[in-house]
């Protein structure tokens, strides 16, 4: 009988100790997952913006102003190559 009590306190002991340890891994685990959550968040946040600039940056308007502002002109003027050539033989 006091052997059976023995075994079960050190079964009541061992199963409460392993309990301690799983809810201090999980613990210290959500605490990880919330942080990656918010980089990912963040990275996200960081994306969105890069994105805009990149939209912004090669729009068509964007790059008619840059091309200003390094001294390009316009010319509205029309080269016409009047002479068809074949490009290949039927």
């Amino acid at each position: 009988m006091k052997k059976l009590v023995s075994i079960s306190v050190t079964m009541v002991l061992i199963l409460t100790l392993v309990q301690v340890i799983v809810s201090n891994t999980l613990s210290t685990t959500g605490v990880k997952l919330g942080d990656m959550q918010d980089q990912i968040s963040a990275l996200h946040r960081e994306n969105m913006i890069l994105e805009e600039k990149v939209l912004k940056a090669s729009s068509l308007s964007h790059i008619s102003s840059q091309a200003k502002d390094m001294g390009f002109l316009f010319d509205k003027s029309t080269v016409v190559i009047s002479d068809h050539i074949p490009l290949a033989k039927r």
